[in-house]
């Protein structure tokens, strides 16, 4: 028989313990995106669009919090909402949630 196996502990400097946690948060996101766009590819057609979905928010309901918590929102709708798919109407909520995240960190 062979020699037994080591372990070896593996020691990572601070520098790089800060990127593989950033790399970490990006592989989350990554993974929530995709749990998403599978999400919405499963939703039977004329069903409950976006069911499957982590959030049951809406823009607006994201706006709203985000003016009682004190960030100054300006937000205009002109006409009518057309039909929006599950997958066009989580992405404009991604993209709004990511706004207004930046704007408080920068504010």
């Amino acid at each position: 028989m062979g020699r037994p196996r080591r372990r070896h502990r593996l020691r990572v400097p601070g520098r790089d313990r800060a990127d593989l946690a950033d790399l970490r948060g990006t592989i989350a996101d990554a993974v929530e995106q995709l749990r998403e766009t599978v999400a919405v590819l499963r939703d039977p057609p004329g069903g409950n669009a976006g069911a499957g979905l982590p959030v049951d928010d809406t823009v607006e309901d994201l706006l709203s919090r985000a003016v009682a918590s004190g960030v100054p929102v300006r937000w205009e709708r002109r006409g009518a909402t057309p039909p929006l798919s599950s997958l066009v109407e989580r992405g404009m909520y991604r993209v709004v949630r990511e706004a207004l995240t930046r704007a408080r960190q920068a504010g």
